[in-house]
C-alpha cells in the first residue's frame, strides 16, 4: 500500500505477506454486517449475504497478515512497529 500521488522515489509503501480465506457461515454473517455498514456509511447502499455468495460475482474474504514491513532506501526491508 502507498500514497500514488507522491513524487517517484519520493513514497513509502507498506508491504504484507497474508493468507486470505473466503468467509463462510457464522464469519460470513458477522463479515456482511460490518462490509455493509461501510458501504452505507460511503454512501454505496446495503449489503446482503446473498450480495457475496453464489452465483452473485463477489465474496468476502479474511486476510490473516503473517509478516509486514517498509522497503527502505536501497530496496531493504525496515521492520514496523504495530
Amino acid at each position: 500500500m502507498f500514497d500514488s500521488r507522491t513524487p517517484v522515489g519520493s513514497g513509502q509503501g507498506v508491504y504484507i505477506s497474508a493468507v486470505a480465506e473466503e468467509l463462510m457461515g457464522a464469519d460470513l454473517d458477522r463479515g456482511i454486517v460490518i462490509f455493509s455498514r461501510r458501504s452505507e456509511s460511503h454512501g454505496a447502499g446495503e449489503w446482503n449475504v446473498e450480495d457475496v455468495s453464489q452465483p452473485a460475482r463477489h465474496r468476502l474474504y479474511r486476510a490473516t497478515a503473517s509478516e509486514h514491513w517498509v522497503l527502505g532506501p536501497q530496496d531493504r526491508r525496515m521492520p514496523v512497529s504495530v
